[in-house]
């Protein structure tokens, strides 16, 4: 492997490891507050982190190589790699004290935004650990990419080129430089945490359980700070709230940019918009009667349930209002199916994603019609 592009590769995951090491510096101020003594944990590992990147940095520093496929690969990998790694480090020496393994795991699912987790007994849980978890599936949210776009353009490296490999967004750019474009993803994903931040902690949330759902659901991640997830709250606002966002959250940013920044209503006639919210209301509609007509459920809170369950499994955020396999064998088959569907491209949510279904609907009504006309002009 060219000793150049390794050592570039090593800068750059060492800047971002600096980004995580000051991250660290948030749940140990939450701990501080709190006056639990789990800060110094976070304090020390926010400096030994911070250290050992700073060191990286120093060593590997020098001119940028030619940006090229191969560079692009490397980096998303590496760079994956070292978040998941670096944001472990917390959880082995914090509360519960994870294996290597078990703490791998945990910052793994927040950085890639999975939401599976290995801890038990939340509602107990160092509240600092709690917002490490959520910080960690916001930032991976953003992705690894969004921060890599702050330095990247600096070392004069194609930084909307390895936006499109790593992201599955194959939409055209919404802005012709990339420092705009960033600039304006960035102010709607902090936007919108806000706005969901405000909404949960109006509609009944303490502060500190509005900030980290905000979190885990503007990433559409899933962790919550309690074990009941949002079952624990019994609230239908609070469901219809995270219904919203966890919706919104699922459109392509670059057209909630477009929307947002130039007012364009037209940007959310996106096909894949349409077939998204589509089945997400076709999901949810449908296993609402089902539940309502089956088991007596209320149709209103039915609805309620219904709508927050099927939003969460689409989007693959992964909370819970209720245990919905229990409504009936046609909301497990209706969920199973669901489970594989998500999104939009260029969201934070995963799964098959909605625009390659409008892709494969094209192909396949192309292929019947040359099959009915081949000789058609």
């Amino acid at each position: 492997m060219n000793a150049s592009l390794l050592r570039s590769v090593v800068y750059i995951a060492a800047l971002c490891g600096l980004y995580l090491s000051t991250a660290m510096l948030v749940p140990a101020m939450v701990d501080l507050y709190y006056g639990h003594s789990d800060w110094r944990v976070f304090a020390t590992c926010a400096f030994m982190v911070g250290g050992l990147s700073l060191m990286a940095a120093m060593a590997t520093r020098g001119p940028p190589p030619t940006f090229s496929k191969r560079l692009g690969f490397l980096l998303v990998n590496v760079l994956w790699a070292v978040f998941a790694v670096v944001g472990a480090v917390p959880f082995m020496f914090s509360g519960p004290e994870l294996s290597f393994a078990q703490a791998l795991f945990e910052s793994m699912s927040g950085i890639t935004t999975t939401g599976s987790s290995v801890i038990s007994g939340l509602d107990t849980m160092p509240p600092g650990l709690l917002m490490w978890r959520s910080l960690l599936a916001w930032l991976g949210g953003i992705g690894i990419v969004a921060l890599g776009l702050f330095v990247l353009p600096f070392l004069r490296v194609g930084g909307m080129s390895f936006f499109k490999m790593e992201s599955s967004d194959t939409n055209d750019k919404p802005f012709a430089r990339l420092a705009t474009f960033t600039r304006a993803f960035m102010a709607i994903y902090v936007g919108i945490t806000l706005l969901c931040a405000m909404a949960y902690d109006f509609a009944g949330m303490s502060h500190f359980d509005a900030i980290n759902h905000a979190f885990s659901t503007v990433a559409t991640a899933g962790f919550s700070t309690h074990d009941a997830s949002f079952g624990f709250f019994q609230s239908d606002a609070i469901l219809w709230i995270s219904t919203l966002f966890m919706t919104l959250c699922s459109l392509p940013f670059s057209i909630l940019i477009v929307f947002a920044v130039r007012g364009r209503l037209d940007a959310l006639r996106d096909p894949q918009i349409v077939v998204f919210l589509g089945y997400v209301s076709a999901f949810a509609i449908a296993t609402a009667l089902y539940n309502h007509l089956k088991n007596g459920a209320d149709l209103l809170d039915a609805l309620t349930h219904s709508f927050f369950n099927f939003a969460s499994i689409l989007s693959t955020t992964g909370f819970a209002s209720q245990d919905y396999l229990l409504w009936g064998p046609f909301v497990v088959m209706a969920a199973f199916f669901a489970t594989f569907m998500g999104g939009c491209s260029g969201s934070t949510a995963g799964g098959i994603k909605a625009y390659r279904f409008v892709i494969l609907f094209n192909v396949i009504t192309t292929g019947l019609k040359k099959l009915n006309y081949p000789n058609a002009v």
